[in-house]
């Protein structure tokens, strides 16, 4: 089979990484038909950056710079899609290390085991203390997460079960799982990608609004129902408080046990890294609060969202009956 691969690349202000991913891309063994790069509204010079750098490599004849309105991820890369020349379509993002062999890597494993789609998987660590703490209580340290950016797919399967659900966070884990319903898709765990520099923050703050903004934009995504999750262990842990008049100290000391060290310990796949920082025993269960914190409030104020989008119709219908 002769595969013409077209690769989809978003970025968002990317001025400070986007030279070293187009110098991985430019030197993929197995060379695409094109590359498209889908500007998602940078606000800063990225996309002139990236026009300039394609003229001086004299690029331009695979290399396309396509500036669009989209607010996220997935709209950049449905629309890639839509753009996309040929029958194959390779996903990456910025700000990632791969190898020079990744396509082809992904195009013998699709091969072997004559399958539409091939996904990859990103290994998470990281040099940053707090960062790693916060790896180890949401993805889990060091742990293979099959992930879009490495992955290869037929353009078919789009048409079959649809394009990436327009929201910022959750839409890769949602697809993935219809398209596993669908096609039984293949996890090649020997093509490998990894975040450059910080996978989550460098400092709680920003962590806690990452947590926040990507919590709350994950509500209402079609068969995602860890918002649902989290706000009913919420109010139920409230309500077993007040009725049954739980010691709230002892509460406390096995939430910090449980969630500060136990969770992180069975998520993640290498722990050696404990005893060489010793920081992480006071990092580990702040960053698992604020884990919780962060998405309770995500998630709430996500569904107040979704009720105004169900609620605002109705009050128009309404609102003829009640003009004076």
């Amino acid at each position: 089979m002769n595969y013409k691969v077209s690769v989809i690349v978003p970025y968002f202000n990317e001025t400070a990484t986007i030279e070293k991913t187009l110098v991985l891309l430019k030197k993929q063994t197995f060379k695409p038909k094109e590359i498209l790069l889908i500007n998602s509204s940078s606000t800063d010079d990225t996309y002139i950056k990236i026009n300039k750098w394609i003229f001086r490599n004299k690029l331009n004849y695979y290399f396309k710079n396509i500036n669009s309105n989209s607010k996220n991820p997935s709209s950049s890369k449905n629309i890639g899609i839509k753009k996309s020349k040929f029958e194959w379509i390779a996903f990456m993002d910025c700000d990632l290390y791969f190898k020079n062999n990744w396509l082809s890597q992904q195009i013998n494993y699709l091969k072997k085991n004559n399958s539409k789609i091939s996904v990859g998987v990103c290994i998470l660590e990281s040099k940053n203390l707090i960062d790693i703490a916060c790896i180890a209580q949401t993805w889990g340290y060091s742990k293979r997460v099959p992930v879009i950016p490495s992955s290869l797919v037929h353009k078919s399967i789009f048409k079959e079960i649809g394009y990436f659900d327009n929201r910022r966070a959750g839409y890769d884990r949602v697809w993935l799982k219809k398209a596993n319903l669908i096609n039984n898709y293949q996890i090649n765990n020997k093509c490998i990608i990894k975040y450059s520099a910080l996978v989550h923050a460098d400092n709680f703050l920003d962590y806690f609004k990452k947590i926040f903004v990507y919590s709350k934009s994950s509500c209402g995504l079609k068969n995602f129902y860890n918002p649902y999750v989290y706000l009913l262990l919420f109010f139920l842990s409230l309500l077993l408080i007040v009725k049954n008049n739980i010691n709230f100290f002892y509460l406390i000391f096995s939430y910090i046990i449980i969630r500060g060290y136990l969770f992180p310990f069975l998520k993640s796949c290498k722990i050696s890294f404990f005893p060489k920082a010793p920081l992480l025993i006071f990092y580990l269960p702040l960053a698992g609060f604020l884990t919780d914190v962060s998405r309770l409030f995500g998630y709430f104020f996500g569904m107040l969202n979704l009720l105004k989008v169900i609620f605002i119709p109705i009050k128009g219908f309404f609102n003829p009956f009640f003009k004076i």
